[in-house]
């Protein structure tokens, strides 16, 4: 007796539309746009607010402390939301409007206020940068269950970053990245992550896994 192939659905796999994929792609995009200019934080503290080289490198690691420390709270917070829209589109939203105000604020703000308040300052809006960063990130990685489940879709979510550039900016190849953001739209960004796949294939894995392309 031959065998009926279900339906993906009654399997408990669910799929996404292609330009659904792809616009979530750009969701990191932005994430990655915003880790970029606040990968120049340790310039602005020490030439803006004033702070000596050393301490402002410790104001940064102290700051990625914190960073770890909200990630499992936003983290618990998405799994208890159960709302009309969903668990993640809320922290899609909060975590965009609290990055795009502390930014401005952080650099347009307090290089006008006083010597003695910029410190302070900084520290407050910078934690609440973080708590929005937090958000995406969180977001970034349990929306894509959400959105598809199917193994032969997920890939696609590598394809379409690395289209933005997503890659090169965790590589902290800023200026890659940002010339494949700007490329992104003409489809040479496809071609180039394309591309590097193809060579990163054949590239042998490191003692963590890792490999260097």
């Amino acid at each position: 007796m031959a065998k009926v192939k279900q339906p993906l659905e009654e399997n408990g796999i669910h799929r996404a539309k292609m330009w659904e994929i792809m616009m979530y792609a750009l969701n990191n995009t932005s994430t990655n746009t915003y880790m970029l200019v606040v990968g120049y934080i340790s310039y602005f503290l020490i030439g803006i607010v004033g702070l000596a080289s050393v301490l402002a490198g410790s104001i940064v690691t102290i700051m990625r402390v914190w960073d770890g420390v909200t990630d499992p709270f936003v983290g618990m917070m998405v799994d208890k939301t159960n709302g009309k829209f969903g668990k993640n589109r809320p922290f899609i939203v909060i975590g965009q409007i609290i990055m795009f105000v502390t930014t401005f604020v952080m650099f347009n703000f307090i290089p006008k206020m006083g010597t003695g308040v910029r410190f302070i300052a900084f520290i407050i809006i910078y934690m609440i940068y973080i708590i929005g960063y937090t958000c995406q990130c969180v977001v970034t990685k349990s929306a894509q269950s959400c959105l598809t489940n199917d193994p032969e879709q997920r890939p696609y979510f590598t394809i379409f970053l690395g289209w933005c550039g997503a890659h090169r900016f965790l590589e902290h190849r800023w200026k890659l990245g940002i010339f494949y953001l700007l490329v992104g739209w003409t489809g040479l960004g496809l071609a180039f992550a394309l591309v590097d796949l193809l060579i990163a294939l054949p590239i042998a894995k490191d003692e963590n896994g890792m490999i260097e392309i």
